[in-house]
């Protein structure tokens, strides 16, 4: 087979992922450079546009300080592990430098490009409606193929130096490549916790106050809060969200090709070649199908929201195709005699779509759930919350036995039953299966945050009702859109967790109280996580609303128009409130999963990840799935049914929105990233800290009180 064709002992095949994410960062460039050029000046566009750039520049400053001073000490401690204690190979922190400088990379340049083009979008859509969704596209398109490229290629490098050039074994290269995704890992948690923060203080509050007191929406230029709502799209729906997929898709390939090697240790170092490459062939691939999926969505095509939703539901189709068709060449490829891998991979892409359809008939208000939260508006806030609430936890039965099977299906197909390490490999690319095409996905999501921003902007700046109207359709198109992936990322949480986790070995006598004990310590700590960053917000947003609560009321002129608020001062808010907010649950995540390996070793390490990947994953798919239907009520109400804006069910649907959000765009979205940070510090760290337990156990057994 191919595989018999080696360049520096690995398959050729392998040289395919490589090839693949610089194939991935050229398209980003041409769909960027084909987004259009920004025009020189908008009169109409001038105020608001310097204003965030102003703030934008402002939150990088402040973000970044805070964030290169926690991991310049985490790298400290990494080098005293690797150089002093000598138990981590010597590339491990250069390797942990490197994911962190990479997604920072990724994510700085998905700020500026998610910034400028949400100006380019209303720019060009004074052309017309097709011009601002190229815009907005290819954009999004370029974001997403860039995430996909970069972690591909951080891989690649790494594992090229790790096993050909510094000939590592098994064991050392897995702790290099941990390594990369604990620094990837520490950045998309910062990014999530902070970002939440810092958008949904702004987000309630301009909500509250400007809708159900002042009688004004959140985008009018009046409301001191509109610039940091607007800075906030662009860190959590744009930078955020490829933040969170970066991590995912690194962990997914990482898982993968740990798992690949572990399962062939003392096997020919060719057949281990076979098993890791696997992984990097399907990103490669995922890479081109994910590039004729974007260009099958052509802007000359677009006429309506539902002719676009459409075509993306055509697009998804052709990609899903490609990626079960390319997926199953390279398993016969590579690792003929294990056939059955091809179905495991299958099984995880399968998992995506279902998850996605569930995620979007029960979010979009074109379906009964939604439809039924809204009919309830009409008798006040509590009953929308009380039913939004009740269909989250509902909603999370398709997604929760969808993984079920999907993992099931994964580990006993290849032959799990028989030869357990077979099994937990077909996880491990079940859950690259179901990441394969994540530029598509990516770009669906983010293009719903820049016309999302795009919209906004409009009505902040007081543009031509046309272009309001043009820009309305593309973001009522980002809705949908984004609406079938918008569950997914919670999924990759639990699967990818589950894959990594397979790549540490447990014996059934390890099973003891510990274990059971540490299942409810890791549920605990997801609900714990959670009500910090709550707390976070309300507090910020209880500033926030006392703000411009004292604006509207001190600066004279504001509510007829004919002064400015004070931005800056809400800008002041939201950045200390999410620098704050962000340091107690970034300690935790830190100190827990080592004071748990210290205290009640791996098995209790073990039931602390399993408890909280659980809970964690139907924790968030309630918030979720309950967040974006009081969200889509909201939409559905401002359209002019139920009597329109202002309206007492609009009023109901606001306050049920207000509770949503920080839900579903900051303490979900946390869990995620949240559950798999403790997951690496245990693989990186709990091991060397486990070694400890029995020694501290016996000491606390010779005390004498």
């Amino acid at each position: 087979m191919i595989d018999e064709y080696l360049i520096l002992g690995l398959p050729i095949l392998w040289f395919a992922a490589p090839a693949g994410a610089l194939v991935a960062l050229l398209a980003s460039w041409a769909f960027y450079r084909s987004a259009g050029k920004r025009e020189a000046s908008i009169k109409e566009l001038e105020a608001t546009e310097n204003a965030i750039e102003k703030g934008l520049k402002t939150y990088i400053s402040s973000y970044y300080k805070i964030l290169i001073a926690v991991v310049a000490v985490i790298l400290a401690f990494i080098c005293i592990v690797t150089f002093h204690l000598k138990l981590l190979p010597i590339l491990t922190p250069f390797a942990f430098l490197t994911g962190f400088l990479l997604q920072g990379l990724s994510e700085y340049i998905s700020l500026r490009k998610g910034f400028e083009s949400s100006i380019r979008t209303v720019g060009e859509s004074r052309k017309s409606l097709s011009s601002g969704f190229r815009t907005a596209f290819r954009t999004s398109a370029s974001i997403g193929l860039m995430v996909n490229g970069i972690p591909i290629l951080g891989i690649s490098v790494l594992f090229l130096i790790s096993m050909v050039i510094l000939k590592y074994d098994v064991y050392q290269t897995a702790f290099v490549i941990l390594g990369f995704c604990f620094g990837t890992s520490i950045l998309s948690f910062f990014t999530r916790v902070s970002g939440g923060i810092f958008t949904k203080a702004a987000d309630i509050a301009s909500d509250l106050v400007g809708k159900t007191e002042v009688s004004i929406t959140e985008d009018d230029p009046r409301n001191p809060a509109v610039i940091v709502d607007k800075i906030g799209n662009i860190t959590g729906k744009i930078a955020g969200m490829a933040s969170d997929l970066f991590e995912s898709f690194t962990f997914s390939i990482a898982g993968a090709i740990i798992l690949g090697l572990y399962i062939t240790t003392g096997k020919p170092f060719d057949t281990q070649m076979s098993f890791a490459s696997v992984p990097m062939f399907i990103s490669a691939a995922g890479v081109i199908i994910s590039i004729i999926g974007i260009l099958i969505i052509r802007a000359k095509q677009v006429t309506t929201a539902k002719n676009i939703f459409t075509n993306v539901k055509i697009a998804l189709g052709v990609v899903y195709i490609l990626s079960i068709i390319a997926e199953y060449f390279a398993v016969y490829l590579l690792i003929p005699a294990d056939i059955g891998i091809f179905w495991s991979a299958v099984s995880g892409i399968l998992a995506g779509i279902v998850i996605g359809e569930s995620s979007y008939y029960y979010t979009s208000y074109d379906h009964h759930p939604t439809q039924r939260v809204i009919h309830s508006t009409t008798s006040g806030s509590s009953t929308v919350i009380i039913n939004g609430l009740t269909i989250g936890m509902i909603s999370s039965w398709i997604p929760s036995l969808t993984l079920a099977a999907a993992v099931l299906l994964a580990y006993i197909i290849p032959g799990g039953l028989t030869d357990i390490p077979i099994g937990l490999y077909g996880i491990g690319i079940a859950s690259i299966g179901m990441l394969s095409t994540v530029a598509m996905i990516l770009t669906l999501n983010i293009y719903g945050g820049i016309s999302d921003n795009a919209a906004g902007i409009t009505k902040t700046s007081n543009m031509e009702p046309f272009i309001k109207e043009r820009i309305q359709n593309l973001e009522e198109i980002g809705i949908k859109t984004s609406g079938l992936t918008r569950g997914i990322p919670v999924a990759y949480m639990m699967i990818i967790t589950m894959a990594l986790l397979c790549t540490f070995k447990v014996e059934m006598t390890q099973i003891t109280a510990k274990m059971l004990v540490s299942v409810i310590l890791g549920g605990l700590t997801i609900f714990v996580l959670s009500g910090i960053i709550m707390r976070s917000v309300a507090k910020t947003t209880h500033l926030m609303i006392e703000e411009i609560r004292k604006q509207f009321r001190e600066i004279q002129g504001l509510v007829a128009g004919d002064t400015k608020p004070n931005y800056a001062a809400c800008m002041q808010i939201s950045s200390k409130g999410s620098r704050k907010g962000v340091i107690l649950p970034m300690i935790l995540g830190i100190l827990i999963p080592c004071v748990t390996a210290l205290l009640l070793g791996v098995s209790g390490s073990i039931g602390l990840i399993l408890g909280a990947t659980a809970t964690g994953f139907l924790f968030a798919i309630m918030m979720t799935t309950s967040g974006h239907i009081w969200g889509s009520t909201k939409r559905f109400i401002e359209s002019g049914k139920h009597g329109g804006k202002d309206a007492p069910a609009h009023n109901a649907a606001v306050i049920a929105d207000t509770v949503g959000d920080p839900l579903k765009d900051a303490v979900s979205p946390s869990i995620n990233v949240f559950v798999k940070l403790i997951l690496i510090i245990f693989l990186l760290f709990g091991n060397i800290l486990a070694q400890y337990s029995d020694m501290l156990l016996e000491f606390i057994k010779n005390l004498r009180f």
